[in-house]
């Protein structure tokens, strides 16, 4: 891809071209849209290959008691999921610390 990007005239997904309205063919159109998402792709690849390597963990699993509260949870992924989008959230709902109501006579 970084032998391609130059010879339709693209710099890390931007036209490096002047005048973009005017100079581009309908084939450079074409070639265009799904090349600027190939390499939006390749930087977000490059941006979790960085973060793992800083010791970032690819997937972290959380077990929450039913009776916790659903929505702290839900507010505290989506604050996560806003920092570390790549890392992937397995939640499991679970039944914790159970005790017998019952008193032996």
């Amino acid at each position: 891809m970084n032998e391609c990007l130059p010879r339709i005239g693209l710099d890390h997904g931007t036209p490096s071209w002047p005048s973009l309205s005017q100079a581009v063919t309908p084939t450079g159109q074409l070639l265009y849209r799904p090349v600027k998402a190939l390499v939006a792709e390749a930087a977000r690849l490059e941006r979790a290959t960085a973060e793992l390597a800083r010791g970032q963990e690819p997937q972290i699993r959380l077990a929450v008691d039913v009776i916790y509260p659903t929505w702290l949870p839900r507010d505290c992924f989506k604050a996560f999921a806003d920092e570390q989008p790549d890392t992937r959230i397995e939640l499991y709902e679970t039944v914790l610390g159970t005790r017998s109501l019952h008193a032996d006579a």
